[in-house]
């Protein structure tokens, strides 16, 4: 031990000796009590420190007492404690940037995040080379998903430590979370060598990243893939209609021309296409009628009405009711839909 310290220990014992005196004859003013807390808290024996930090604010409230009070409490993670004490250091006037920049850590903590980038912010207007500053700032941005700032702020950070591992190792994810691989490869490479212990950290996150990666592209591929099928599956209906059509209206002309065989195989095809037209099943049920297939006739008729009932009336105009009396049917009895 140098001399020079043994006397700082000596002179700190007095001090302590006469203030704590002074303490017991209630004539110790709040800035001795700021003193005796000040070499408890150099010896970093906090609790006492806290003690007498508390009764001199408690006799007068002073910004600087206050600091004190809240760096303790945040160094035990009081940080509800610690933000009110944060927030009367400001209020008494003290507007240091480690007030700031304590604060914004324990806004950020408490998940008062709006709150945190304010003082932050703040920190970095009365600060603005202190790279720590701009990392926080920069990880809360990140949560809030503003990724623009978010990267202007860690490579403020980088710019001014350039030997941040941590910083390359944040601004990596992120430009994984932006999908540009080589950047983040890149930052990863110097994280990992200005900290090699954090190369295990960018090695996994990069490895879940490509299987992750290569997961988003099958997705991609298969949504592309039934995109596809789905609008060739419109494109073949949109053909089948315009052929039904195209089919129907055939039928329908062959049976006018009496060709009612040919009328016949040209509605088969029609209601291949679609198995629910009224209209196919009865044109070629007049068809089959003009061919004296009575029973394929009666059995188009009656699916044509079972389908729509307007082909009843249809077929009595069309066939004639007493044709349908002459093959020893009554038409309430065919169609019993219609009833």
């Amino acid at each position: 031990m140098t001399e020079f310290k043994r006397s700082r220990i000596e002179d700190a014992e007095k001090q302590i000796i006469n203030i704590k005196h002074r303490i017991d004859d209630n004539t110790v003013t709040p800035n001795e009590l700021l003193v005796l807390g000040n070499i408890y808290f150099d010896r970093k024996e906090f609790d006492e420190s806290l003690k007498y930090y508390e009764k001199s604010f408690k006799l007068k409230p002073m910004g600087e007492v206050s600091y004190k009070i809240a760096k303790i409490l945040l160094e035990q993670k009081e940080y509800k404690f610690a933000l009110y004490y944060y927030d009367r250091a400001i209020e008494l006037g003290d507007s240091s940037e480690g007030i700031f920049s304590d604060r914004g850590w324990i806004n950020l903590k408490l998940g008062n995040y709006d709150k945190a980038i304010d003082d932050f912010t703040t920190a970095i207007s009365l600060s603005p080379r202190d790279a720590l500053n701009y990392f926080y700032r920069g990880f809360l941005y990140e949560k809030k998903g503003t990724f623009d700032k978010v990267l202007s702020d860690y490579s403020e950070s980088i710019g001014l430590v350039p030997n941040n591992a941590e910083a390359y190792y944040e601004r990596g994810k992120l430009y994984l979370t932006l999908n540009q691989e080589q950047n983040a490869i890149s930052d990863f490479e110097k994280a990992g060598k200005f900290n090699p212990q954090i190369k295990k950290e960018t090695d996994v996150v990069l490895q879940k990243y490509m299987k992750d990666k290569q997961v988003r592209e099958e997705i991609k591929l298969n949504e592309e893939k039934r995109k596809k099928e789905k609008e060739l599956e419109i494109q073949r209906r949109r053909r089948e209609k315009v052929e039904f059509v195209r089919l129907l209206q055939l039928g329908k002309g062959q049976l006018e021309l009496g060709e009612n065989l040919r009328a016949v195989h040209t509605l088969n095809d029609a209601l291949k296409l679609n198995t629910e037209s009224a209209e196919a099943f009865f044109r070629r049920g007049e068809a089959w009628w003009n061919l004296d297939e009575i029973s394929k006739a009666l059995s188009d008729f009656n699916r044509a009405s079972s389908i729509d009932k307007r082909y009843v009336s249809m077929m009595i105009t069309s066939v004639g009711a007493s044709a349908l009396k002459s093959v020893g049917r009554f038409v309430g009895d065919l169609f019993k839909s219609d009833n």
